[in-house]
């Protein structure tokens, strides 16, 4: 039986923008990302991402339908930092069909890039 090593999947390295302070910006960002047939879904994982701006925004975070980052509200002090969650066990799945959404709630709005998901992998 091989070891367990440490993988990753690059989400998104841009930048994006939750603007949820007018009616026609966009809430919500959605990725869809395919993951190693080798990817151990009973460890937790770590999302790690950067926020470069934000003005009152709560962030959610979702994997597969699973709340990862609950509503955490950066206020406005919260700029060029790195966040890092972790996410509980049996969340991804392996190959395609893993989805990961950002979320702002209204009234804020939140840079974000640099979106790295960290894994266990067999090796």
């Amino acid at each position: 039986m091989g070891a367990n090593v440490a993988d990753y999947k690059v989400i998104q390295t841009g930048k994006f923008t939750l603007r949820a302070d007018i009616p026609e910006g966009p809430q919500e960002k959605l990725f869809e990302f395919t993951l190693p047939g080798g990817t151990i879904q009973d460890q937790p994982s770590i999302i790690s991402f950067m926020v470069l701006d934000t003005t009152d925004a709560k962030l959610r975070i979702s994997i597969n339908e699973h709340i990862v980052f609950p509503d955490v509200s950066l206020g406005t002090e919260a700029v060029d930092r790195c966040y890092q969650q972790v996410c509980g066990s049996n969340i991804l799945k392996n190959g395609s069909g893993n989805r990961m959404s950002f979320h702002v709630e209204p009234g804020g709005t939140c840079k974000v890039s640099n979106v790295v998901l960290w894994f266990q992998n067999h090796s």
